[in-house]
């Protein structure tokens, strides 16, 4: 990206993810929800349309899993977002749920 745009999205996006006071911060000593928020605007930071997670939740607290649940609908109609959960529960308000085994389609369509 040129830079100009970089700076514009770098700044869109550490408002939109909640990330404005840690731009500053080095991030292996930032918590887990803040890095996987920073790790999702990061991507975002080309404006993709495709947007693929994996296991993006696990590693956080429920209300960390919340917020960067929520900050994923906001995404809807703008960018089609995939989450690999391994067997967790289908994150809330999903437009289509499909259940793998071993590269299998088992449920969904």
């Amino acid at each position: 990206l040129p830079a100009a745009t970089l700076e514009r999205r770098i700044e869109s996006l550490s408002h939109e993810w909640g990330l404005a006071s840690h731009l500053a911060s080095r991030c292996d000593r930032l918590g887990r929800g803040v890095q996987t928020r920073i790790d999702i605007a990061t991507a975002l930071l080309p404006a993709r349309r495709i947007l693929l997670l994996d296991e993006p939740l696990d590693t956080l607290t429920p209300a960390e899993a919340s917020e960067v649940t929520t900050r994923l609908e906001q995404l809807r109609g703008a960018v089609t977002v995939i989450v690999a959960t391994g067997g967790h529960a289908p994150i809330a308000g999903s437009d289509t749920v499909l259940a793998l085994d071993r590269g299998r389609l088992v449920s969904g369509r």
